[in-house]
Order: C-alpha cells, then sequence, then structure tokens
C-alpha cells in the first residue's frame, strides 16, 4: 500500500511599494509620495555614492506623503532604502544640489 502526500507550495510575495520621489534634484529635503497611506512603519536609509549610511530614520503613521530633510548632507549623489520587517521594498536615488 502507497500513501500519497499533497504538498502544498506557499509561495511568498514581498509587498512592493512605490512612492514617488520628488525634488530632484534636491536641496533642502525630498518627499515620498505614495498612492495611498502606508499602514505599516517604515526605516528610511540614505547612503552616499561611495555607500556610507549618511541617514537614518523611521517613518510612522503618516499619510501619503513624507518630507525628508536633507539640509545637513553635502552636495552629491544619494541612495534611498525602504524597508518593512527586515525587506527592502523600495530603492530609489536622488541629487542634493
Amino acid at each position: 500500500m502507497f500513501t500519497v502526500g499533497i504538498e502544498e507550495k506557499n509561495t511568498l510575495v514581498i509587498k512592493k511599494v512605490k512612492p514617488l520621489l520628488y525634488s530632484n534634484p534636491a536641496t533642502d529635503n525630498f518627499n515620498l509620495r505614495f498612492e495611498q497611506s502606508p499602514n505599516e512603519d517604515y526605516e528610511l536609509s540614505i547612503y552616499s555614492s561611495s555607500g556610507a549610511l549618511v541617514k537614518q530614520q523611521q517613518l510612522t503613521a503618516f499619510g501619503n506623503d513624507y518630507r525628508v530633510d536633507i539640509q545637513e548632507l553635502k552636495i552629491g549623489v544619494y541612495f534611498v532604502r525602504l524597508e518593512s520587517d527586515g525587506e527592502i521594498v523600495f530603492s530609489g536615488k536622488f541629487v542634493k544640489e
């Protein structure tokens, strides 16, 4: 007698958000605009073109727009990353003038 098992496949769906990063190039700040208000918290990380982490902050309980102050950053190219529960959900770049 044989026992036949049924294998159930679970698919991991990584939620990607696509905010619009605008005011690029930026001087004092840039904005992230989401299609709808996020229902989770994000960790925002900004890296220099050499890969050094230059700014990090938590984004909690906000509407469709979030303004990021970058006055303290030097002129150059930067990379932005949003993470939620340890997963990267968005990455982009901006130029600071």
